[in-house]
């Protein structure tokens, strides 16, 4: 995992750029400097990434009393969203579209608690709306990738 400075204190808007290098890496053979074509490019991976960005900018003005409750439970989903894309990329084959299933229901999940934190009134009206958008826009694209994942199984040729 890569520490993000400021990532807690809301100093920065984290935007992943898909720009690293391997000094960043801690997995052996994790796709830096390897090919063009890793999970870092989907785009589908980038705004998840961003979006576990604002899902831990945004929790950390809860109540402390909620660190180990809706803070917890929101981070740990945004976090499986990508973490599940790119394992599932890694992974290739039935395989990815299963992963991709798994980072689709953590979304519905972080979904679900970021309407609970708005009716809770932990999220400002506009911090909930923009989140949601942002889910749902991510849901498409899982859905799609998905779908092109379930059709390329069942008709193998390209």
């Amino acid at each position: 995992m890569i520490f993000y400075p400021g990532l807690l204190d809301g100093a920065a808007d984290l935007k992943f750029t898909g720009v690293l290098d391997a000094e960043h890496s801690w997995v052996r053979g994790s796709g830096f400097g390897m090919s063009e074509r890793g999970h870092r490019n989907l785009r589908v991976w980038q705004q998840a990434m961003d979006l576990a960005g604002v899902a831990y900018r945004s929790t950390a003005t809860f109540p402390r009393e909620e660190l180990f409750g809706l803070v917890s439970q929101m981070r740990r989903a945004a976090v499986s969203i990508p973490s599940n894309v790119a394992e599932g990329y890694g992974r290739g084959g039935k395989d990815y579209a299963r992963f991709v299933s798994i980072a689709y229901g953590s979304l519905l999940e972080l979904e679900t608690q970021v309407e609970l934190s708005r009716n809770l009134v932990l999220l400002e009206q506009a911090q909930a709306a923009d989140l949601l958008r942002t889910t749902s826009e991510i849901g498409r694209m899982l859905n799609a990738r998905r779908a092109s994942l379930t059709t390329r199984t069942l008709n193998p040729d390209p």
